[in-house]
C-alpha cells in the first residue's frame, strides 16, 4: 500500500507492486510525490503509468549499484482486495541478489549477527551468509546479538550501498 514505506523527503512516498505468483525479477519499487500513492492498499489490483529511473543516493559512487524505480505519474485501480501472495521464501545470502529487489519475500531460521551496523539496520544469516534488515517499514524493534526469529517478512529494497530486507510492520517479524 501507499503508508508502506515513506521516502525521507517532503510529500515523496515508496509503495511496491508485484506480479501475482511472482517470484525473481518479479517486483518494482514505485516512488511518488503528492499522494499519487496514498490511496493504495495492500491487495489492490492497479495499472501504474510513470517513467523508470535509476536512483543513486546522493553519495553513491556512480558505478555501483542503484534502485530501480517507477516514478509514478498515475494509477488505475483495476480490483481492490485480492489476498496478498505468501512471500517467496529466499536465504540471507539472496538479500544481497539484485534479482529479488522489489520481491516480496521471507527469510526463516535467522540469527541476528549485528545488531547495529548503523542507520536502523541488523544483519541476520540463516547459514547461507549474512543479509540485512532495515527500518524503513512501520515498527519499532530493537535486537540484540544471537536473538533468533523464525521468520522475516518484507520487500527486498536497495538503498545506500546494500540490499536489504524491509518489513512492512511488526507483523512481519515472528521470534
Amino acid at each position: 500500500g501507499g503508508g508502506e514505506y515513506y521516502a525521507g523527503s517532503g510529500t515523496a512516498q515508496y509503495a511496491v507492486i508485484q506480479d501475482a505468483g511472482g517470484t525473481e525479477w518479479s517486483g518494482v519499487v514505485l516512488y511518488g510525490y503528492d499522494g499519487v500513492l496514498t490511496p493504495l492498499q495492500r491487495g489492490d489490483s492497479v495499472v501504474v503509468s510513470g517513467y523508470v529511473t535509476e536512483y543513486q543516493g546522493p553519495n553513491s559512487d556512480p558505478w555501483e549499484l542503484t534502485l530501480t524505480e517507477v516514478v509514478v505519474q498515475s494509477v488505475d485501480f483495476d480490483e481492490p482486495g485480492h489476498t496478498v501472495p505468501d512471500p517467496v521464501v529466499i536465504t540471507t545470502m539472496e538479500i544481497n541478489e539484485e534479482k529479488w529487489e522489489g520481491v516480496f519475500a521471507a527469510v526463516q531460521n535467522v540469527t541476528v549477527t549485528d545488531p547495529d551496523p548503523g542507520y536502523g539496520e541488523w544483519i541476520v544469516d540463516d547459514g547461507s551468509g549474512e543479509g540485512r534488515i532495515d527500518d524503513m517499514g512501520t515498527y519499532g524493534f530493537s535486537v540484540s546479538q544471537g536473538d533468533t526469529f523464525s521468520e522475516i517478512i518484507g520487500v527486498v529494497f536497495y538503498g545506500f550501498d546494500y540490499y536489504k530486507l524491509e518489513p512492512r510492520d511488526e507483523n512481519d517479524i515472528t521470534e
